[in-house]
């Protein structure tokens, strides 16, 4: 279907139907839910809960789920800077969470006709949430970065999780002893950037999600120039209008705060240092108090 579409319709119909994607997948994802949520219920009180989804719901579920399928590949096929091992599990696990809702559709049936296997329907059902869970999960990845889900999970939760903790987590450790790149700059970055800009998604080959990608630089040339702010491709784009097109973040998307350039300016013309404390770089009072207002705003 998507070549089919792309052949009669052109690149400019795979590009707008493409924009469709995040739009119609979570149909199916809710649908799926409600099902697996209806034969939960059924099975813990046979007596009084319905009698499970029925064929209209999950009908609509597989439905919805293809939709959502050949528009995900129309997005895909449009272009996009996404790691593209990343993409292919996610497009390869969403064909086969849609082939499988079409496999519960017909169990559902063949269930209600013979009047049994319903075990067969409802164990196909709950394999196919995993996968729905796993490709979504994916996706996600894609949208947001890796790691998005378990970002800000709190102490508690990571350490249940046994996750890292989360970078420069040290409580009552003073600002001036806060490694700069690693507590301040990053998190500007990955809240600002890390969105397009990430090992799932690298817009222009342009990667910061680490100190070394970050001077390496992309298509435009390096993010960050050591010592040279005026040289430094993340500072221009930042400070031009906000309807200019090469801006960045892009339209749609909160530009930096003034503090935050602040800061950003300062450590690049301190040297960009990975390692260097607040401290080791002596900043000056404006800088010192831009420091603690984005800090404050964590």
């Amino acid at each position: 279907m998507p070549g089919w579409i792309g052949g009669v319709g052109g690149s400019g119909w795979v590009g707008f139907l493409g924009r469709f994607h995040p739009v119609v997948l979570h149909l199916p994802i809710g649908i799926v839910s409600l099902a697996a949520l209806l034969e939960v219920a059924h099975c813990a009180d046979r007596s009084k809960a319905p009698h499970g989804a029925g064929l209209l719901v999950l009908g609509t579920g597989a439905v919805s789920a293809v939709v959502a399928v050949v528009t995900g590949i129309l997005l895909h096929r449009s272009g996009g800077d996404y790691a593209p091992e990343l993409v292919a599990r996610h497009q390869s696990l969403g064909i086969v969470f849609t082939c499988g809702m079409v496999v519960v559709l017909l169990a559902k049936a063949w269930s209600q006709v013979l009047g049994r296997i319903g075990w067969l329907y409802r164990t196909l059902l709950f394999v196919n949430v995993a996968v729905m869970a796993v490709a979504g999960h994916d996706g996600g990845s894609l949208t947001h970065g890796p790691g998005f889900l378990f970002d800000s999970a709190p102490a508690t939760l990571r350490k249940l999780l046994k996750l890292p903790a989360k970078p420069g987590s040290e409580a009552n450790q003073p600002i001036e002893d806060w490694p700069v790149y690693g507590r301040i700059v990053a998190p500007i970055l990955e809240h600002r950037c890390g969105s397009c800009h990430n090992e799932a998604k690298t817009k222009g080959n342009l990667r910061m999600d680490t100190h070394a990608f970050l001077l390496q630089g992309g298509k435009e040339g390096p993010a960050v120039v050591a010592g040279k702010v005026e040289r430094s491709g993340l500072i221009v784009r930042a400070e031009l209008p906000e309807d200019d097109e090469e801006r960045m973040p892009p339209d749609g998307k909160p530009g930096f705060a003034a503090v935050e350039l602040v800061v950003l300016k300062w450590w690049i013309a301190q040297g960009a240092s990975s390692e260097k404390s607040v401290s080791d770089l002596n900043p000056s009072a404006e800088v010192m108090t831009a420091i603690r207002e984005v800090a404050a705003a964590r």
